[in-house]
């Protein structure tokens, strides 16, 4: 059986676009505008003068969520003609990561009822702390999402559907994320090794994703598979 171009693959391109918009905009603005490591009182002195970044860094990634919630989806229906168990996979790790990241986010959201609030009484601390936990969940949600991409990546290389080397380029930036992710959990802060993570998920991520999510917007998917004979449950990528 033989298909090109299903009509939703150029909604997927659309909505991962979506997602690294929204989503490079929320890290921006909560990671690199307002938190400040280990520094309680810049951390809420950025709040309390920027208040609309944190609610539109909250904003943003709830609608993040939302879009991801129906990537997953997405990619299951285009993937499990080809390959029904990594299909179910790739949308479990996907939600999966949806969920540990929403856990972070309440985290986040909790920041809102100290805007407008002196200093004092320990509130700067304690935002720093629903700050850190928040930044925390993510990257251990990343974790999640990189596997979630390496899935993605080996149905691709083994599929054809989008050119091989994006595939790779796929599984290069979940490994990425895992290693940041690690890089955070077992270094002690300020090693060298965390910005050298830093730089390899930065450019795992922006090859591999940029180049899937172009490519479906453009070009979009051709794949083809064996034709299943009567009473066949699934195709020979579930071996």
């Amino acid at each position: 059986m033989f298909q090109s171009n299903p009509p939703s693959v150029r909604l997927i391109g659309l909505l991962y676009l979506a997602v690294a918009i929204l989503g490079g905009a929320s890290f921006i603005i909560t990671s690199g505008l307002l938190i400040v490591p280990s520094d309680a009182n810049a951390t809420y002195e950025n709040i309390q003068e920027s208040p609309h970044l944190l609610r539109i860094g909250i904003a943003t990634w709830l609608m993040t969520m939302v879009i991801d919630v129906f990537i997953a989806w997405l990619l299951f229906e285009l993937f499990v003609s080809i390959s029904p168990r990594l299909a179910a996979l790739i949308a479990i790790f996907r939600i999966a990561f949806v969920a540990v990241h929403s856990s972070g986010l309440a985290n986040l959201m909790s920041v809102s009822p100290y805007i407008g609030q002196s200093a004092g009484e320990g509130n700067a601390e304690a935002v720093l702390r629903l700050m850190e936990v928040y930044e925390n969940e993510f990257m251990v949600a990343l974790v999640l999402f990189g596997i979630h991409l390496v899935l993605v990546g080996t149905l691709v290389v083994r599929t054809g559907m989008v050119p091989r080397v994006i595939g790779i380029l796929l599984i290069l930036a979940g490994l990425a994320y895992f290693l940041d992710s690690m890089a955070l959990a077992v270094l002690p802060f300020g090693h060298w090794l965390k910005d050298a993570t830093n730089v390899f998920v930065t450019v795992a991520a922006v090859l591999g994703e940029l180049s899937f999510l172009f490519w479906l917007l453009i070009f979009g998917v051709r794949y083809s598979w064996p034709t299943k004979p009567s009473g066949t449950a699934h195709t020979d990528l579930d071996h």
